[in-house]
């Protein structure tokens, strides 16, 4: 049986981290829900995944963008972070070829 994409979630906001969990499962990837920067280092570090879909503050200060570059299957994926409207952080993504969405996320933008 082929594996199925894993993407590591990692968000503070366990709702928000549910939420993007369940609509990427009912899209056929493996999500893993992490909602601290050290459980999220753990499944990084442990195993291969195809996509990081992140927080602003886990993905820039927790380190998570820089790490996750170095581990995915696919280096040219681009990552997904989440955040507040916020232009700087938004060009800071973008310049580390991440996509950015803002809270609160639609379903419909995510997949």
């Amino acid at each position: 049986m082929p594996s199925r994409p894993r993407i590591v979630v990692a968000t503070p906001h366990t709702l928000e981290c549910t939420a993007v969990a369940d609509w990427l499962h009912a899209e056929g990837f493996e999500p893993v829900r992490a909602t601290t920067v050290s459980r999220a280092l753990q499944e990084l570090n442990e195993r291969s995944f195809s996509l990081l879909v992140a927080d602003v503050d886990f993905a820039f200060r927790g380190g998570l963008q820089a790490v996750s570059r170095e581990r995915m299957r696919n280096a040219k994926a681009p990552g997904i972070v989440i955040g507040p409207v916020d232009p700087a952080a938004e060009a800071m993504a973008v310049k580390r070829d991440a996509m950015y969405l803002t809270r609160p996320v639609e379903q419909a933008a995510l997949i």
